[in-house]
């Protein structure tokens, strides 16, 4: 050890990182994907890291600052800054007329309630609003609100940050494997109902790597969407399931009404053929449904689009974009 630092061979260290970052996010990183997440953070700390038989050496802050980047990356964390939460709190607030004067006497009582006993950093719950933010609104009213909310959230943020505090945002029942996203055919997770929402966080921050998730996953995903969304969703087996990935149903218990929709999943670089729009319009025929939809990180070719005009299937897309638009509407917001 030495001031303000501290040197480790490598292999422990590693496993301090996944560590914290699994106790704080729920996943779990293998060695290489944290070696990469790393290496964008600090080429020359991921190349000492990479040395399975060396040590390295880093002082508190730049520990500090590499354990908020790794909670960044999979989706924890706002911000990948590293700093003291008054800090935060000025950037926040420069060069806003009305609540920049508001951020030292607030920050002061903001301190002065940390040392109570009642002091709590929750916005509120159910019973209602946290009554500190209700006492600062009554004196500052609702600029200086704003202020308090962020006092608290940059606190929060702050410990989680911490590397030595046992602190976590949300509580999980378990934690998952980062590849599995990758490569596991498995979705049952008690996070979702067809999707883990620790892969949902991940690939908000991380939303390119939706070309390199397993299909498996991708169908997971899109299940999920509609799920949220309130209808009854049938999920295919994966496998030999007719060309039909999802169902969509209507609310209604009905067990006679067809299919609103039907889903094709097409994880895939390439533009979707047009004999994928032309297999899924003879599935809704066969089937009654209202009509389809490919699911697909790429989008619809030419060819695909002009069958659609053409022949006036009722073959709708949800394209890349739209992905994206999804994946954050089922993210919660991060601190």
């Amino acid at each position: 050890m030495s001031m303000g630092g501290f040197t480790m061979s490598n292999a422990p260290l590693l496993e301090h990182f996944t560590e914290v970052v699994g106790y704080k996010s729920g996943l779990v990183l293998a060695r290489d994907r944290l070696l990469a997440m790393i290496d964008e953070h600090s080429t020359e700390a991921a190349a000492s890291l990479a040395d399975a038989e060396g040590a390295t050496h880093l002082d508190s802050v730049k520990h500090e600052e590499l354990v908020a980047f790794l909670l960044f990356k999979v989706g924890v964390l706002s911000s990948p800054r590293a700093g003291f939460p008054s800090s935060d709190v000025y950037r926040q607030f420069k060069g806003d007329a009305a609540a920049a004067p508001l951020v030292d006497p607030i920050g002061e009582r903001f301190y002065a309630y940390l040392e109570t006993e009642t002091a709590d950093l929750s916005p509120g719950d159910a019973e209602g609003v946290n009554p500190w933010l209700v006492e600062i609104h009554d004196a500052y009213g609702d600029r200086g609100a704003d202020v308090a909310l962020a006092y608290l959230r940059a606190m929060l943020q702050y410990q989680l940050r911490q590397p030595s505090a046992r602190f976590r945002h949300r509580e999980w029942r378990d934690s998952r494997d980062l590849d599995d996203l990758f490569a596991s055919e498995n979705l049952r997770t008690p996070h979702g109902r067809f999707f883990d929402q620790r892969f949902i966080e991940y690939l908000a921050r991380n939303f390119d790597d939706l070309d390199q998730i397993h299909w498996r996953q991708f169908e997971g995903m899109a299940a999920e969407h509609f799920d949220r969304q309130g209808f009854r969703v049938e999920l295919g087996p994966g496998r030999a399931d007719g060309g039909v990935d999802i169902r969509v149903y209507p609310t209604t218990p009905d067990p006679e009404l067809p299919p609103l929709i039907l889903v094709q999943c097409k994880r895939q670089r390439a533009k979707v053929a047009s004999a994928v729009v032309k297999t899924l319009y003879a599935d809704m025929a066969w089937e009654g449904a209202g009509s389809g939809l490919i699911v697909t990180s790429s989008e619809l070719s030419r060819d695909a689009r002009r069958v659609c005009r053409a022949r006036s299937y009722r073959v709708a897309a949800a394209e890349r974009p739209t992905l994206r638009t999804w994946i954050e509407a089922m993210r919660r917001a991060p601190l």
